[in-house]
């Protein structure tokens, strides 16, 4: 007689293990606790992104569907979802999402979550784990196509015609506006973790500093192409020449970047199409291009107190952009993004990839009508003096008095030649402020503000040997 395998302990079916782990494969699967879950689906519905996802969906759906199965996960879920993936430092995985869901969850956190109860029938365990992958990949990209500005099916390796068809078919003002929802997005829920903190760490200080930078992010489909042999490419494959398959299938919407040489990389204005590619010139300088996409990021640092920990240094503005383009775009970006925690601007400190290449017009002028203060590095071609107006001296984002001795002058220049130790470099940085050109007057109504020298006035900073030549017989 035959004997019903699923009434026999686990123990005399699978030894030392149980029916869990066999199923599992190994893998051990805990259950988040209604804690978590809750903490969790607060966070993302006092963030407010769920409203931005209705409004979007109804703004690109204006018409109601037909009908049809209704969905079984919806957004609140995904978002719950990740959001305990990420805590548990999780791949980010649609399969690992999909256990998650199917495994991972109490009852009564299924149902805050609105999810429909996984099916017991071990005879049909497969089945059971294809469907719950399947609805949870479907409610994923209904998710992100509300905000993907490069929308396409990422499954199969694309030949170079393919990847030419795909680019023709883009469609530039919709990836504006797509990137729009997808920076709202990010900077929503980067904003509810700032205001989740205590009010003492918030307003700790009242203005927020930033440092930024940009680092590379490797999608999944890590293969790229060469942007300037693609119609060349094209065009073989139009005439019947079949190049070798390629491994993986490739994001065509990706870039090349330097990930170990910043000379070789470059801010182009938006809309520019970079062509950087790997060629003889970038192999013989063993420049490392690898294909992605980069994340320009903010976060807050302590200016007034450096070295102190009185708030966590949190990320407070991020964006998504492709390499080498719109690079001083996105930093004012994070900028304007980091003004929602409703602090003033402070000081903004980057390397000099940013404010000592980019031009007045696209960073320095936008940072400084934000309200704040850059500080950087100069290049080397930019220490010691750059230029003047009316006798005065330009050096190192000051104006000093024509007097100003010559080793105060080319202190940094020094510095960086190794000519002088840091000790004897920042005494001379201190010497040299006394030969700052003083205000004259409060600014005028266009931002002007009139200089004076340095020796003149009631409170003198230094004594000038040519004072009493220069001013014989006028007053000062």
């Amino acid at each position: 007689m035959a004997t019903d395998i699923d009434c026999i302990d686990d123990t005399d079916k699978y030894g030392g293990f149980s029916q869990d782990e066999v199923d599992s494969r190994g893998r051990l699967d805990l259950t988040f606790v209604d804690a978590q879950v809750r903490a969790a689906s607060s966070r993302v519905k006092k963030s407010g992104v769920l409203g931005l996802l209705a409004k979007w969906h109804e703004d690109d759906h204006p018409t109601p569907g037909a009908g049809g199965r209704p969905r079984s996960i919806d957004h609140h879920a995904i978002l719950v979802g990740l959001m305990l993936l990420a805590q548990e430092h999780s791949p980010l995985f649609m399969r690992n999402l999909s256990v998650l869901f199917q495994h991972r969850l109490t009852p009564e956190s299924r149902n805050l979550l609105g999810l429909p109860t996984p099916s017991e029938d071990r005879s049909d365990a497969r089945k059971e784990r294809q469907r719950w992958e399947k609805n949870t990949n479907n409610a994923y990209h209904r998710f992100a196509a509300l905000m993907d500005p490069y929308p396409m099916k990422r499954c199969w390796s694309l030949t170079f015609t393919q990847v030419q068809e795909v680019l023709d078919a883009h469609d530039e003002l919709r990836v504006a506006h797509m990137k729009k929802r997808l920076d709202t997005f990010t900077n929503t829920f980067l904003l509810m973790t700032f205001n989740e903190q205590p009010r003492h760490l918030r307003r700790a200080s009242m203005k927020i500093d930033l440092s930024l930078d940009q680092t590379f992010i490797a999608p999944a489909n890590k293969k790229g192409y060469s942007k300037k042999t693609l119609a060349e490419k094209v065009r073989a494959e139009a005439s019947g020449f079949e190049f070798s398959p390629r491994s993986g299938p490739v994001d065509p919407f990706a870039g090349f970047y330097a990930k170990n040489d910043d000379d070789a990389r470059n801010d182009y204005v938006p809309g520019t199409r970079d062509m950087t590619s790997p060629n003889k010139d970038s192999r013989a300088k063993n420049v490392k291009l690898v294909w992605g996409y980069t994340v320009n990021t903010s976060v807050r640092v302590d200016s007034e107190k450096p070295g102190s920990s009185r708030f966590p240094k949190l990320a407070i503005a991020a964006t998504l952009s492709l390499p080498n383009i719109g690079v001083s775009e996105e930093a004012v970006s994070v900028m304007k993004f980091a003004l929602g925690t409703k602090l003033k601007a402070g000081i903004v400190s980057a390397h000099k990839q940013y404010f000592a290449n980019a031009t007045v017009e696209r960073l320095h002028q936008p940072v400084a009508d934000l309200g704040y203060l850059p500080s950087t590095e100069y290049r080397i071609d930019r220490h010691g003096v750059q230029g003047g107006k009316a006798g005065a001296l330009f050096i190192e984002g000051d104006i000093y008095c024509p007097g100003t001795p010559t080793p105060l002058k080319d202190t940094t220049k020094h510095f960086m030649a190794g000519e002088i130790d840091a000790a004897t470099f920042r005494l001379r940085i201190e010497e040299r402020k006394q030969f700052v050109l003083r205000n004259k007057e409060k600014p005028d109504a266009k931002g002007r503000t009139p200089r004076m020298c340095p020796a003149l006035g009631n409170s003198p900073t230094v004594t000038c040997p040519n004072f009493s030549t220069i001013f014989a017989g006028n007053t000062p």
